[in-house]
């Protein structure tokens, strides 16, 4: 026999992530089951489903925001089926400031789990979540501009060990994540979720200058820090700007490897 019950939370609801999915849970659903055991005696299992909205009814300027993301089909009472109360995380809850390092927990997170399910969908989820939680109203605390109009962010990259695969990390101003392997590969996908970054910030807090510092702790990554930290020269849109970078860095990678002339009638030629 299966019995469920419903318990409503109260304002400040928590704002809840599981993957990249955000919604702001509004109540429990408990779901209760009796099963018999293998020697004639009962137990009881128990799941508690975390109920969202996707919307903040206590918002009213919600709609004004040309940057948000809605959900087409249902918007409230939704109930994650496939998630217990306790795998889920909080972000935040409806009073709080965000502090722009939690977000980035958040962010690196994503990237860790496209990796990890092989969906690059969650670049996208990346795109709109920050829309969405303004548009629920929540405050936001940016990275602070200097006097000169310079956003120089800092990023820490680090190891990661889930079982026996390795990955790349990033910790501090910007989350990232990737797999370990490749340094080509490594340049080339954190610089894409640097750009993303910069994009998403440039739609609300205004700078005349975008910088990134990477260090790193760890001996492998010493060369990867270098070769990003001599990229970090970013000016231009989104795609047009990466095309550019993963262009240059790859002329200056064959650049590297082809000998130097000796002679001067070499450098003539």
């Amino acid at each position: 026999m299966i019995q469920t019950s419903y318990v409503p939370l109260e304002h400040p609801y928590r704002i809840i992530s599981y993957n990249a999915t955000l919604g702001i849970q509004i109540g429990t659903l408990i779901v209760t089951r009796e099963k018999e055991s293998k020697d004639g005696d009962y137990a009881i299992e128990t799941h508690s489903h975390p109920v969202v909205s996707y919307v903040n009814n206590r918002n009213t300027k919600q709609a004004e925001n040309p940057f948000a993301s809605f959900v087409n089909e249902q918007v409230e009472g939704v109930v994650w089926d496939k998630v217990e109360v306790g795998q889920v995380k909080t972000l935040i809850r409806e009073n709080e400031v965000l502090e722009w390092e939690d977000y980035m927990d958040y962010c690196r997170n994503c990237h860790l789990n496209s990796l990890r399910n092989f969906n690059f969908s969650y670049g996208s989820n990346i795109a709109n979540s920050l829309a969405r939680l303004i548009d629920w109203g929540i405050n936001v605390k940016y990275p602070e501009v200097k006097q000169d109009g310079e956003l120089l962010l800092k990023v820490e990259l680090y190891d990661l060990l889930i079982g026996a695969k390795a990955y790349c990390m990033g910790r501090g101003d910007l989350g990232i994540a990737t797999s370990s392997k490749g340094k080509d590969e490594m340049v080339e996908r954190i610089i894409r979720q640097v750009l993303i970054y910069k994009m998403l910030l440039e739609n609300y807090i205004s700078f005349s200058k975008f910088t990134v510092v990477f260090t790193t702790k760890e001996k492998r990554y010493k060369s990867l820090v270098e070769s990003l930290n001599s990229l970090s020269d970013y000016k231009s849109r989104l795609y047009k700007e990466y095309s550019f970078i993963i262009e240059r860095y790859s002329d200056k990678r064959k650049a590297d490897k082809e000998p130097k002339c000796a002679t001067e009638a070499c450098e003539e030629t």
